[in-house]
């Protein structure tokens, strides 16, 4: 019977299994005993089953290494089944360094480390996961217009004013004991509508709560379903800035806009629509209206230092939303 060759590299070698006897009284190999954790099954290579996880330092560092066993294969059909089963064999690593003339001989250096080959293996590469969609961030201060706008527009949007909290959450930023304060961006769930927009940029769709202001709390959801080829969404809130930088961080955000236009303006417009939805009692709503429009000229530059550009009226703002979804359009087409 030919003999059973060893194979050498200079840091791995394959060669027969030691077996605790010759052969079986049938005429076949019998295998040795197999550690604990290696499979039966032929053809089959198995890790090491007794890895150590903190080797002794001062062990010889030049010791082989079993890495895998592969278990002996024989025919499994017909007359050649009755012939003998291979032995097992075992496939080793060297600790050592490989010399400089065997390497020379056989061709094959030093085996790499796989540890180092495998960095960045399965970082995807920048432009490979491009989303489906963008997103245009539309702020400004309560009243300034925002949603007129992107009804004018024609745009599809997604109103931040149905991620608002519920009224009776614990932690909600109070102006007195009884009364929240709902122009603090803590009233509001910012990851919640991150989540959303994220979804609608890179699957089209997503589920929207629905937000009743009156009762202060959500009511159910809808479905928000972009059209087809549909390159560009209005995201548009008064706490909309609070996620530029983290949509820029995940590579979706085609624009951030502030409307700034007149405080007084803004109060008058306010009054009528919160008046007209009922949303707050007519003392609150006055209370509110006049302390907003102190706070508007901060509250436009907080909104400019999250990475919004202003915007002094509503035809500006349409004419840069327009502006924004032709050039989308645009490389669209040339990037197909």
């Amino acid at each position: 019977m030919r003999a059973h060759t060893t194979l050498r590299h200079p840091r791995l070698t394959l060669a027969p299994a030691p077996r605790t006897a010759t052969r079986a009284s049938g005429g076949g190999w019998r295998r040795p005993p197999r550690p604990r954790g290696i499979p039966s099954r032929p053809g089959r290579a198995t890790p090491d089953p007794n890895p150590n996880p903190n080797p002794d330092p001062n062990q010889d560092q030049d010791q082989d290494r079993i890495i895998a066993v592969v278990h002996g294969v024989g025919p499994t059909t017909g007359a050649a089944s009755k012939r003998p089963r291979y032995p097992p064999i075992l496939i080793t690593m060297s600790r050592r360094e490989s010399d400089p003339e065997e390497a020379e001989e056989t061709g094959v250096g030093d085996i790499p480390d796989t540890d180092a080959l495998q960095e960045g293996l399965f970082e995807v590469p920048a432009g490979a996961r491009r989303a489906r969609a963008r997103v245009i961030i539309l702020t400004g201060p309560s009243g300034s217009g925002k949603t007129s706008l992107t009804t004018r527009t024609g745009i599809t949007s997604l109103s931040l004013d149905h991620f608002y909290r519920d009224g009776d959450e614990a932690s909600m930023p109070m102006l007195r004991d009884d009364l929240v304060d709902w122009d603090d961006p803590r009233s509001w769930n910012a990851d919640d509508a991150v989540r959303s927009i994220l979804e609608l940029c890179r699957t089209g769709q997503t589920e929207v709560p629905v937000y009743d202001i009156p009762s202060n709390r959500r009511t159910g959801s809808r479905h928000m379903v972009l059209d087809p080829g549909e390159p560009l969404f209005i995201a548009e809130g008064i706490f909309a800035a609070e996620l530029v930088t983290r949509l820029e961080d995940e590579g979706v955000l085609a624009d951030a806009i502030c409307i700034a236009r007149s405080p007084l303006r803004n109060m008058w417009f306010r009054l009528l629509r919160d008046m007209g939805e009922a949303r707050k009692p007519v003392p609150v709503l006055l209370m509110r209206g006049a302390r907003l429009a102190r706070e508007e000229p901060r509250k436009v530059r907080h909104l400019e230092q999250c990475g919004c550009r202003p915007v002094g009226s509503l035809d500006e703002a349409a004419a840069a939303l327009e502006a924004l979804v032709h050039a989308e359009r645009r490389a669209q087409r040339a990037a197909n």
